[in-house]
């Protein structure tokens, strides 16, 4: 077979530049966890959406997303159900479009069980360390948490864990350095609340939000998307299993020989 990609000149064998648009791997829907999981998230959307929108919905936000109040009222089950609801159709479908393309390559690679934990696992960290976050600025604080983000981070983190040198199209960065970045800048973002008083840090917070990009630190769930992504984190080690050193080989020897 010809790759029309190569081409020789005399002894060089030079390979054309690709189409930006080639370098994008799209997954093919099916019968899978990550298709039924966009699907649902869709389908619940939509449902919401015309029968009046979040307004009209807010006994069910209340009820499944995730807060401190319901928590406390014994409502556990909003550590996991928060992740099926949204605010607007831009938050949705960001997440849903994430999650169908790192989700798709992920899934290619660890299966759907790993698949599957790995989304639970974003979502509850993801969940958890929101709590943890709103704890520090006291109940004037607290917020209201709905998305799917926590998995979408969790899969990312995942997905740079096992492929630590490649590059994410179109972000020319390793995918570890990317990874790196993401947690870095959630957690800096999370602690950047002004009403957290973290020193320094809040500071810029107010300087941020004086520019008018206050909606960034008050609506977008960073401490969730960093809880997501060490779950992600967590679940590479899962993937990977026990990391084969060569101080665990000699252990292994010796414990053959019965020394």
């Amino acid at each position: 077979m010809i790759d029309k990609n190569v081409r020789t000149v005399g002894f060089y064998t030079l390979e054309k530049k690709r189409a930006w648009w080639r370098k994008v791997t799209l997954p093919k829907p099916g019968f899978d966890v990550i298709t039924l999981t966009c699907v649902a998230l869709l389908l619940i959307h939509f449902v919401i959406e015309m029968k009046g929108g979040a307004l009209y919905w807010r006994p069910l936000y209340l009820s499944l997303g995730l807060s401190h109040e319901g928590i406390m009222a014994g409502k556990v089950w909003q550590l996991f159900s928060y992740a099926l609801l949204h605010g607007n159709w831009p938050h949705v479908l960001a997440n849903v479009l994430m999650l169908w393309l790192i989700g798709g390559r992920v899934q290619a690679i660890i299966g759907q069980k790993k698949l599957a934990l790995t989304l639970l696992a974003g979502v509850f960290l993801g969940g958890v360390f929101h709590l943890m976050a709103d704890l520090m600025t006291g109940p004037e604080g607290w917020r209201l948490l709905v998305g799917a983000s926590g998995a979408v981070i969790a899969l990312l983190l995942l997905l740079t864990s096992l492929s630590p040198d490649s590059k994410m199209f179109p972000i020319p960065v390793s995918s570890r350095n990317l990874g790196l970045g993401v947690m870095m800048a959630s957690l800096l973002l999370a602690l950047m609340r002004p009403s957290m008083g973290v020193p320094g840090l809040s500071q810029a917070g107010l300087w941020i939000s004086s520019l008018g990009f206050e909606s960034m630190l008050s609506q977008v769930a960073h401490a969730c998307h960093f809880g997501g992504g060490v779950a992600g984190l967590l679940m590479a080690r899962v993937v990977y299993g026990r990391k084969v050193t060569l101080e665990y080989l000699q252990k292994q020897r010796r414990k053959r020989e019965g020394n």
